[in-house]
Formats: C-alpha cells, sequence, structure tokens
C-alpha cells in the first residue's frame, strides 16, 4: 500500500524472510509472514521459528523450489535449540526440501495445515524422536513425499505416495493414499495406519493396521 511501511509490507516473500531474520525469532517468540493470494515463483530458503500463513483459503501458490535446513545457514544459531515452521493454506507447486541433520540437539518440528504440496517432498532427519512432520487437512499429489528418520503424522489428507527409510515412525489417521506406500529400515513397533483407504501396494516391515 501506499505510504506503508517497508520493513512490514513486502511485494516478494524473500525480503519478507530476511525481515523476519532479523527480528530473530524463537519458538517462544516467533514471527509469522501474511501472504495475500497471488504466485511467488521465487525460491525460497525458510526462517526457523516463521510462518507462512495465507490470508485466503488456498489461493497461496509458491512455484519456486523450497528449502528448510533446520541448524544450517541462517539456522545456524538456533542448531542447539527447538525450531519450528508453521505452513498454513499455502500451495507448493515445486519442491520442498527440509534437512534437519546439522542440527546439534533439541527437536526440528515441520506443522503444514490445509495446504497442498505437487512438486514433491524431502525430509530428511536425525531419528524419529527429534524431528518431525505433521500435517492437518494437506493434499500431495504428482510427486511421492520421501521421509528418512523424522516421525511422520498425517490427519485427514489426500496423498499420492509416500516412502519411509531410516527410523521413521508412522502415524497416519483418515487419510486417502492413491499410490503406493514404500517403508523400509528400522520403523517403531507402534507405528500404524488407521482409518485410511490405500489404493497402491503396501511394502511394510512392523505395521500394524487398525480401521
Amino acid at each position: 500500500p501506499v505510504g506503508s511501511d517497508p520493513l512490514v509490507f513486502f511485494t516478494t516473500i524473500p525480503p519478507a524472510l530476511a525481515q523476519a531474520a532479523a527480528m530473530s525469532p524463537t519458538t517462544p517468540d516467533p514471527v509469522a509472514i501474511l501472504i495475500y493470494p497471488g504466485t511467488y515463483s521465487a525460491a525460497l530458503a525458510l526462517v526457523s521459528n516463521v510462518s507462512l500463513v495465507s490470508t485466503a483459503r488456498r489461493p497461496t501458490i509458491i512455484s519456486g523450489p523450497v528449502t528448510w535446513t533446520p541448524g544450517a545457514g541462517i539456522n545456524a544459531p538456533q542448531a542447539a535449540v527447538r525450531e519450528d515452521i508453521d505452513i498454513n493454506s499455502i500451495v507448493f507447486t515445486s519442491s520442498l526440501s527440509i534437512d534437519a541433520t546439522a542440527k546439534t540437539g533439541s527437536v526440528s518440528i515441520f506443522d503444514a495445515r490445509d495446504s497442498a504440496f505437487r512438486g514433491g517432498v524431502s525430509h530428511i532427519g536425525r531419528s524419529s524422536g527429534v524431528d518431525i512432520w505433521q500435517a492437518w487437512g494437506v493434499v500431495a499429489f504428482n510427486l511421492p513425499l520421501s521421509f528418512d528418520s523424522v516421525n511422520v503424522n498425517f490427519f485427514a489428507c489426500s496423498i499420492d505416495a509416500l516412502s519411509f527409510t531410516g527410523d521413521s515412525a508412522i502415524d497416519i489417521r483418515g487419510c486417502e493414499i492413491f499410490g503406493n506406500v514404500s517403508i523400509s529400515g528400522a520403523i517403531p513397533i507402534n507405528s500404524f495406519i488407521e482409518a485410511t483407504q490405500i489404493n497402491g501396494t503396501v511394502f511394510v516391515g512392523n505395521l500394524c493396521f487398525v480401521g
């Protein structure tokens, strides 16, 4: 808007992320970026404890590749403490890559709600006890979602295909999976899929199907 504060209003997302990083966000004191409807094509490096929230339901599209590296790069100062990312009502049409292996302590949590991932997801963690993916009401098509040593939670989601390796823990409830589910590695025995329709083939180790 004309006359608006340039430290508050931006026309692209990267400078908003840079300003948010300068505010030194933490889990107890996070920063939120409100994004108006439109398509944003820039590649994004997410800043820990900075949430991306659409001002409207599902019309906000991020078409460039997105990365989050807890404990590394811009997030290096938080390597030993908890790091969070919250996503609400955003459509991602390119890839999302998360790599939490640089963290030296505490947990990392990626939380997505009412969003869509159309370019695939790769999430690499240290172990299912410390690195977490959470999704509510998410739609993910076109490319598979891949998780390595992550605690993975899906609730009321529609998903194309899933791949789990390492010691990933799995909690999937009330979802529909249209493709294959591949599970390998040291999957914790308490992982389970409940009240979920799977239309593809399941390749699985220690997994309990309920409902």
